[in-house]
């Protein structure tokens, strides 16, 4: 049994941004000794030098804020006690937004008839002409519940709440999704950063409940798309939280504009 309590999906690039700034500012202060004596080389002088140092500085500053996301306190995703799975369905990116609604969703073990390890490649267009299709390796823990249809609903209404949610003026939202119903499997999306991976969680919590064999899957949305599918398919993007290559589907679909497509992908969902 899990007899303690343990965070999952935490963001684990603190090292890496805290390594990229040493390396940056670390060269800057090599230039500045470079420069002190007098043998910093003609090419890196006058605007350059300065020009440098600048970019240096100001990268570095734009840094800092990623290291700190890494110990927010918000930064979790899964968190496993004794008998429950705690799972947050708003992204860290949205941490500083109101809750007018659940914003995580508790789990009893015994709920969960299954768990499994889910690598899926997507492919979809990109917002406009010029990006052409865009591809993405997907790394989903996958939930299959065993709940009541009620129950069922609840979940299905909290997690679409989420979804359709609209901040209120003068907040910034991330178009980030980490969570989706599928039926009555929930899907958690588990990106490449987070720590530890899906394999380690589920040797921690797999015990409580069977664990399917890994599950590989390919989605295409840049293939040819039946006029009474696009809808759907649109749909399916944004609930994926993938809301920039919904609205990249609709304008190439319809031939809408940007500010048309935005429109459409949002009533669509607030119509779901």
């Amino acid at each position: 049994m899990v007899v303690r309590e343990t965070w999952f999906g935490r963001a684990y690039n603190a090292f890496f941004a805290i390594l990229v700034v040493g390396i940056i500012w670390g060269g800057l202060a090599f230039l500045l000794f470079l420069r002190a004596e007098g043998s910093l080389p003609e090419e890196l002088q006058g605007i350059a030098f300065y020009s440098l140092a600048a970019f240096g500085l100001l990268f570095g500053l734009l840094m800092f804020p990623v290291v700190g996301i890494t110990f927010r306190r918000s930064n979790w995703l899964v968190r496993a006690g004794r008998d429950w799975l705690l799972i947050k369905i708003r992204s860290d990116s949205n941490a500083k937004l109101p809750e007018p609604h659940p914003i995580a969703v508790s789990l009893r073990y015994e709920e969960v008839e299954w768990a499994r390890w889910t690598r899926e490649v997507v492919t979809r267009h990109g917002l406009n002409s010029l990006s052409g299709s865009q591809g993405q390796k997907i790394h989903i823990l996958d939930l299959k519940l065993r709940v009541d249809r009620e129950a069922l609903e609840s979940l299905r209404k909290t997690v679409d709440a989420e979804l359709a949610f609209k901040p209120p003026a003068g907040h910034t939202l991330a178009h980030h999704y980490p969570v989706r119903l599928d039926g009555d499997v929930l899907r958690v999306q588990w990106r490449w950063f987070l720590r530890p991976t899906i394999p380690r969680l589920l040797n921690e919590v797999g015990r409580e409940f069977a664990v399917e064999k890994p599950l590989d899957l390919t989605k295409d949305f840049t293939r040819e798309i039946p006029k009474a599918e696009i809808d759907d398919e649109v749909l399916e993007l944004a609930r994926r939280g993938e809301t920039l290559a919904a609205i990249g589907l609709a304008q190439k679909s319809y031939g809408m504009s940007l500010t048309e497509a935005k429109a459409f992908v949002e009533g669509l969902v607030g119509r779901d």
